[in-house]
């Protein structure tokens, strides 16, 4: 089956550099038409069998199915967490039926911001990920935030305002890495069925667990300190990291990664509430889970080793 690679903005390297004639990148300008934008729903027909290829942009995409194609096998990666040590986005693959002039929008999900030092919460990735957890009651030199989860990826039955309930096949995100000893303690892989707990040096009940196929995951707690737990995910949404707070400036404060979006999103880890803390009181956060609808053929959960924004790519079948 020949496979034409299209790629919005750039080629991509590996298996699809070799489609795109070579390693340079191509200016928006100049890149080959196609049916996946941001902005309205595109009719112009290709031949069956194409392969389109759409990369993260933080907006939907759209894109009708043309005369000729009854079938779409779709390959959908979830963003990573924030973070060196963020857990890698999940991988869906699954063969679904469509009807020619069908509109489907494309939500490829955002890879979120890294842990480090500081006070400010760091964003979670476009498509449901969740916030690292901040530092309150005062900032010092010592404290660190955990990373923010990675956005899910999906595709949607209807037009880019499709909501969460038309989702029809869902790559989750990795979670946010933990604050503490930033690069060790590592987000969970993204889903698949189901995303997997994240980490923690002290207690692995201080790390966010993973979505599933019913539910979000929990989020990690912190000892008897509610307001430092982190919160759990929930439908098409990871949960935000815990807050740290000690009440101390003087003392180390770490605060939780953000749960991965996913068909359920994950929960966030927990921060840390204790003054004078030796050990790092915080988690990172879990993976959120994938998707495929009922009815789609040949689905295959992949290993969750993809360390960046998400993607998609579509083959057209007649």
């Amino acid at each position: 089956m020949k496979r034409v690679a299209i790629v919005l903005g750039a080629c991509l390297t590996g298996a699809l550099l070799a489609a795109c004639g070579g390693s340079k990148s191509l200016p928006l300008s100049e890149a080959p038409s196609q049916r996946g934008t941001n902005a309205t729903l595109a009719t112009t027909a290709v031949k069956p069998d194409e392969t389109l290829t759409f990369k993260f942009t933080g907006n939907p995409q759209s894109y009708t199915v043309p005369e000729g194609v009854t079938h779409l096998g779709v390959t959908a990666f979830g963003a990573a967490g924030g973070g060196d040590s963020g857990g890698p986005g999940g991988t869906t693959v699954a063969r679904i039926s469509v009807h020619p002039g069908q509109e489907l929008s494309i939500f490829v999900g955002g890879k979120g911001e890294p842990g480090g030092r500081g006070c400010d919460a760091r964003a979670g990735g476009y498509n449901g990920g969740g916030d690292g957890g901040h530092i309150v009651g005062g900032c010092a030199i010592a404290d660190f935030v955990g990373g923010g989860g990675g956005g899910a990826t999906d595709i949607r039955d209807g037009g880019i305002n499709a909501g969460l309930d038309k989702r029809i096949v869902v790559a989750g995100g990795g979670g946010g890495e933990a604050a503490a000893n930033v690069g060790y303690w590592a987000g969970g892989a993204g889903g698949g069925r189901d995303g997997q707990k994240g980490d923690s040096y002290y207690d692995r009940m201080f790390a966010g667990g993973g979505g599933t196929q019913t539910e979000g995951g929990a989020g990690g707690t912190a000892g008897s300190d509610q307001e430092c737990w982190g919160k759990s995910g929930g439908f098409g949404r990871g949960g935000l990291g815990g807050d740290a707070n000690t009440g101390d400036v003087a003392n180390k404060e770490w605060s939780g990664g953000g749960g991965g979006g996913g068909y359920y999103g994950a929960g966030g880890g927990g921060g840390n509430c204790r003054i004078g803390a030796v050990r790092p009181d915080d988690g990172s956060g879990g993976g959120g889970s994938g998707f495929a609808k009922t009815g789609a053929d040949h689905v295959k959960i992949k290993p969750a080793t993809n360390h960046n924004d998400g993607l998609v790519e579509i083959v057209e079948e007649p």
